[in-house]
């Protein structure tokens, strides 16, 4: 068995980005930017496309979507672009489908308009 680490020296201080910004002479700006209007990015869809699934013994199906499957018409390129993704959101445990990215990105997106919406 390993023996832990006990680390007994002074711990550095924290740098906060105000401070990083100023040492690389970055500037403030007026315009802020609210993350709830940031675009959904892989790891937080990651995150979120591997809460939702769950397996009840078949295919793991998104939880909170309908049974019923609706058809989506997607451009060829967009669904190849989808196949990659799907397999890079992938893991050993877990297969996540185009068409679930897609469920996904489209709940998250929408949940954005309408927030911008009521602002």
């Amino acid at each position: 068995m390993a023996r832990r680490i006990k680390h007994k020296g002074r711990t550095q201080k924290r740098i906060t980005a105000a401070r990083v910004g100023k040492l690389l002479g970055a500037e403030t700006t007026a315009r802020k930017v609210s993350i709830k209007k940031a675009p959904l990015g892989l790891a937080a869809l990651q995150d979120f496309v591997h809460g939702k699934l769950r397996s009840t013994g078949g295919r793991p199906a998104l939880a909170g979507t309908e049974k019923v499957r609706r058809k989506v018409c997607l451009f060829k390129r967009d669904l190849e672009r989808l196949k990659r993704l799907a397999e890079r959101l992938s893991n050993e445990h877990r297969k996540v489908t185009p068409l679930q990215l897609v469920a996904c990105i489209v709940h998250k997106e929408l949940e954005k308009l309408l927030a911008q919406q009521d602002e």
